[in-house]
């Protein structure tokens, strides 16, 4: 089996976490043991179907529907496996980036009604008042309008010091599982595209190496009984799949839809350039051609930028993947060997040891942004992958 050293990054980790005072209080809920145990057993029972079940047949079950219920029993699984906490600081930190985006079109809607608006001061006076109330209101002079984009702006300030609180509760929650991000690398992925699945990695991995833990004492607690020995090796097996399960549908996302799309986004603004020093040539506005070529050069930076990033994180996942396809052979092999029982043990042990390795290989790196311009055009590009 694959070995790891004495002293890992993670356990680096765990210990740098243990001298951290401020993440004390901050901490996700025990992994529910007895409910991972119980889909487990079923997933195994599902996968040893496979083995004996015919390939195809019309009226009962047979491989391919007992492949379903596995795969579906794996995604039962990895919901358990993932930290809600985390889930739930994902989704409002989503909830809070949506609400900016909204801000920011407003304040381009409002601005644009304000050019047509006649001079003078506002008619209303908006301080202390519920901004519901203030919506209701209606501009009528350019006062009015800069009111209401002030408002706007607050808002915009308001939500994002929430999200800054938002990542570092969840540097806190990453902390307490001894995963080591920063506030900042955790940014960068939260607005990519591939951000929620790196991040559910790391978590969902980390929690594979604890319950591979608790088989192994369930191992060494049933007297190394065959019955029970094969069944909890078993999940080991189940655990390995689940992992490859989640690497390989990494790189097909990112291999048949990102980088494809990155590709064309970058060709598109490369063609506007070009298009753009035409005109220049020709005659055309000197000034407003500039900056479309500026704007353009930025979008390619920024494509270069998200495109290295998934790059990096793939070449990552890839490695690790062939680690767990060469691991998953190797314990699937065992697996059908009957005669386990005082092995058992050691072999779980081992693949602890495995699952440490390839969470070390996938901890994701990422760099902070630039500065704020980045950060948007890198949002912004995300939504146009998403779409």
């Amino acid at each position: 089996m694959f070995k790891t050293s004495a002293i890992s990054s993670l356990s680096i980790s765990i210990l740098m976490f243990s001298l951290c005072t401020f993440a004390s209080d901050v901490t996700v809920k025990p992994l529910d043991q007895p409910a991972i145990f119980k889909q487990l057993n079923t997933a195994l029972s599902y996968f040893d179907e496979t083995s004996v079940l015919p390939d195809a047949k019309w009226f009962s079950r047979d491989k391919s529907s007992a492949n379903k219920d596995l795969d579906e029993t794996i995604n039962e699984v990895i919901q358990l496996l993932d930290a809600p906490e985390i889930g739930r600081s994902r989704i409002n930190y989503r909830i809070l980036e949506q609400k900016t985006i909204q801000e920011y079109n407003e304040i381009a809607r409002l601005q644009e009604q304000r050019l047509f608006a006649p001079s003078g001061e506002a008619t209303f006076i908006a301080d202390n008042v519920p901004f519901a109330k203030v919506k209701e209101w209606t501009a009528k002079t350019r006062g009015d309008f800069d009111a209401l984009i002030a408002l706007r702006k607050d808002n915009i300030a308001t939500h994002k010091e929430s999200m800054n609180a938002i990542l570092l509760d969840m540097q806190k929650l990453f902390y307490s599982m001894g995963i080591e991000f920063d506030a900042e690398q955790i940014e960068v992925w939260l607005s990519s595209v591939v951000g929620d699945s790196v991040l559910s990695m790391s978590v969902v991995f980390n929690s594979i190496k604890q319950i591979t833990q608790q088989l192994e004492v369930a191992t060494v607690d049933s007297g190394e009984n065959l019955s029970f020995a094969k069944r909890y090796y078993g999940m080991v097996v189940i655990l390995h799949k689940l992992m490859l399960k989640m690497q390989t549908d990494f790189l097909t996302t990112i291999d048949n839809a990102y980088l494809p799309k990155l590709v064309n986004f970058k060709n598109e603004a490369n063609a506007v350039i070009k298009e753009s020093e035409k005109l220049l040539r020709s005659g055309g506005n000197r000034e407003t051609l500039e900056l479309n070529i500026q704007s353009n050069k930025m979008t390619i930076k920024v494509i270069d930028l998200y495109a290295s990033l998934l790059k990096e994180q793939r070449s990552k996942i890839f490695e690790a993947m062939q680690i767990t396809q060469r691991e998953y052979e190797v314990s699937n092999n065992t697996y059908k060997t009957v005669n386990l029982s005082s092995q058992v043990s050691q072999l779980i042990k081992q693949g602890r040891n495995t699952f440490q390795t390839l969470i070390n290989l996938q901890i994701p790196s990422a760099q902070p942004f630039q500065n704020e311009e980045m950060k948007e055009q890198f949002r912004l590009l995300s939504q146009r992958l998403n779409n």
